[in-house]
């Protein structure tokens, strides 16, 4: 079973549309591919809800998340939105990052490898590196979506 996780109603082909704020009923790895778009922003607790993804999901799957990022304002659109997102917001997914930083506020059981990206304004894509990067830093509504590939490691 794949399943895509969504707060409007919209639906993908080849997935179960389900609430991403219950999935205690789901099985252990019992499910083939997660997707959600808009979903990292609304879930109340971020990561129990990135635990649970894990839960479920069978080793060698994945997750593929989009959110708008949290410096465009279309990320504030939403009266469900409760934090903003950025590249960096599911670093704490994986174990080696969470060892590496000595990240000790939460308890968190997945180790996923986290592969995460955005989207620039295609105006900003004509600039040289330099003026991106000094552009990101600085300004707003310079990206427009974050990506999120999570990874389930195959068990050893």
């Amino acid at each position: 079973m794949k399943l895509y996780f969504s707060y409007g109603l919209e639906e993908r082909e080849g997935f179960v549309t389900a609430n991403p704020e219950d999935l205690s009923f789901y099985e252990n790895e019992s499910i083939e591919e997660i997707q959600g778009q808009d979903v990292l922003e609304k879930v109340p607790d971020l990561i129990y809800f990135i635990d649970e993804c894990y839960r479920i999901l069978k080793p060698g799957s994945k997750c593929v998340f989009s959110s708008q990022h949290f410096a465009n304002s279309g990320a504030w659109r939403s009266p469900l939105t409760k934090r903003g997102i950025s590249e960096q917001s599911l670093n704490f997914a994986s174990k080696e990052w969470r060892e590496q930083f000595k990240f000790t506020e939460a308890e968190v059981s997945a180790d996923f490898e986290v592969l995460g990206s955005f989207a620039i304004e295609q105006d900003v894509l004509q600039r040289n590196e330099e003026t991106r990067a000094f552009w990101m830093r600085r300004y707003l509504n310079i990206a427009n979506c974050v990506f999120f590939t999570l990874n389930k490691k195959e068990k050893e």
